[in-house]
């Protein structure tokens, strides 16, 4: 959960920047090869799940952390009154 919350760009946005990263190879693999008159490779379904999956999970993460931090962002509000 450290990660989530680092200070570090890439701590933060390493979520934005897998789902990015994801896109671009999509729309390369299955719009950009075909107008090039390339012929597109055969992926295992396999390596898909495993980037869903990988996705997947660090939106979860994220969703946890975010309570976390509300959770206490809560607590400490409610020991101010």
């Amino acid at each position: 959960m450290t990660e989530a919350r680092g200070d570090n760009w890439i701590q933060k946005n390493h979520h934005a920047i897998e789902s990015l990263a994801f896109t671009a190879f999509i729309i390369g693999v299955y719009f950009i090869l075909p107008l090039l008159h390339i012929s597109v490779p055969q992926i295992p379904e396999f390596a898909f799940m495993a980037i869903g999956v990988i996705l997947g999970v660090t939106a979860w993460k994220h969703g946890e952390v975010n309570k976390i931090i509300a959770q206490g962002q809560k607590g400490v509000e409610d020991g101010n009154k």
